[in-house]
C-alpha cells in the first residue's frame, strides 16, 4: 500500500513539473512574441520616417546619393533628451528672418518656424545693405516664434555634425538632416535626427555608409548659403 501512494506522489510530482516547465516554455514564447511584435512595429516605424523624410527633402538624399533603399542605410544609434533652453532672439534675427525667410521652415499652424542657420551667422552692414558671414561651425537647431521673439534651442552640436535641412513632419515632430562624424574622427556620415516636441526626445539615425561628396562640394555651401 506505502509503495502504490510512492508511486502515485512521483507520478503527480512528475507530472506537475511537466506543467511547470510547459509553463516556462509557453511565457518564454510569449515574452519571444512580443518583444518580436515590438521590434516589427519600431522597424515598420523606422521605415516610415525614413520614407517620408527622403520625400520630402529629395534634394538632399540625392546630394549624398541615398536614393535607392535609403531607409536600409540608417541605423538608430542614440536616444536623448531635448535642450529646450529658451530665449529671445536678436534684432539682427528679425532682419534676417525678414529679409531670407526661405532659410526658416514653418510648422503647419505657421506659427512657429524651425531655425537651422542662423546661429552660425552674423549679419555685417555694407554701404548699401546688410550681408551675411558664416562665423562658427556649430549647428543647432531651435524653434521660433517670429511675433514674440521667442526661441527655444532643441539640439545643438559642435564641429562634429552639421545640420543641412530639415522638415515639420507635424506639429510636434521636426526631422533634421546632415552629417556627423564617425568613430575614426575623420569621416563624415549622413544622419537623420527626429525631434519628438511631445516626449521631448531627440533619435539619431546615422547611415551606415560615408559621405563622399565631391571634394569641391558642400551641401549648405550649393543649396543654403547660395539663398543670402
Amino acid at each position: 500500500m506505502g509503495t502504490s501512494i510512492h508511486l502515485v506522489l512521483k507520478v503527480i510530482l512528475f507530472s506537475l513539473s511537466l506543467l511547470f516547465l510547459t509553463g516556462c516554455d509557453s511565457d518564454a514564447q510569449e515574452t519571444e512574441a512580443l518583444k518580436t511584435e515590438k521590434l516589427s512595429e519600431e522597424k515598420r516605424a523606422q521605415h516610415l520616417l525614413i520614407t517620408q523624410t527622403h520625400a520630402a527633402l529629395k534634394k538632399w538624399f540625392r546630394y549624398y546619393n541615398l536614393q535607392d533603399e535609403a531607409d536600409t542605410l540608417f541605423k538608430l544609434r542614440e536616444v536623448w533628451e531635448t535642450d529646450l533652453l529658451s530665449g529671445q532672439v536678436t534684432d539682427d534675427w528679425q532682419k534676417l528672418y525678414k529679409a531670407n525667410r526661405k532659410l526658416f521652415k514653418p510648422d503647419p499652424s505657421e506659427k512657429f518656424v524651425l531655425d537651422l542657420y542662423t546661429s552660425r551667422l552674423i549679419l555685417e552692414k555694407g554701404k548699401r545693405k546688410y550681408k551675411v558671414r558664416v562665423t562658427s561651425p556649430d549647428s543647432e537647431a531651435a524653434i521660433v516664434d517670429p511675433k514674440t521673439g521667442e526661441k527655444v534651442r532643441l539640439i545643438f552640436c559642435n564641429a562634429a555634425c552639421q545640420f543641412h535641412d530639415g522638415w515639420w513632419r507635424n506639429e510636434k515632430e521636426i526631422i533634421v538632416v546632415g552629417l556627423i562624424q564617425g568613430f575614426d574622427n575623420k569621416t563624415l556620415h549622413p544622419a537623420i535626427w527626429h525631434i519628438n516636441l511631445y516626449t521631448q526626445h531627440v533619435q539619431q539615425f546615422t547611415a551606415e555608409v560615408a559621405a563622399n561628396p565631391d571634394k569641391s562640394k558642400n551641401y549648405l555651401l550649393d543649396n543654403v548659403w547660395e539663398e543670402l
